[in-house]
């Protein structure tokens, strides 16, 4: 049965690789490199921006846009394992291409995962 750890704020963190998951994480093993188009050349990490308004005017004011952010790592650098929590909108209003959206969304997701990944799904439905 787990029980509570409480810890100090000013506490150190825990050692590299020691987590307190409620599952054990198996040692990693060394992964193939990945294959030339998928890389940026064993750079730096590269990340590039996309806005949805390429510029907004000095009085002008949004209470909201989308940002588009692609992230691409180091190709000598293996991925740490992710524990990703998707919170999906089943509510009656995601009907017809919303929720096909969601669905190719999700899909994609998935299919980006790794051996070591965890994904957990949690259904959100407004009333």
């Amino acid at each position: 049965m787990p029980t509570d750890t409480k810890v100090p704020l000013l506490a150190a963190p825990p050692p590299v690789g020691v987590y307190q998951d409620d599952e054990p994480l198996e040692p990693r093993t060394a992964k193939p490199a990945r294959a030339p188009a998928a890389t940026n050349g064993g750079g730096g990490m590269v990340l590039s921006m996309q806005c949805e308004f390429p510029a907004l005017g000095r009085g002008a004011s949004r209470d909201a846009f989308a940002v588009l952010v692609h992230a691409r790592a180091p190709v000598d650098v293996a991925r740490a394992p992710v524990d990703l929590v998707a919170v999906l909108d089943v509510s009656s209003c995601m009907r017809g291409r919303k929720l096909a959206l969601l669905k190719q969304a999700v899909g994609f997701v998935v299919d980006q995962l790794g051996p070591d990944d965890r994904l957990s799904a949690v259904p959100l439905q407004w009333r």
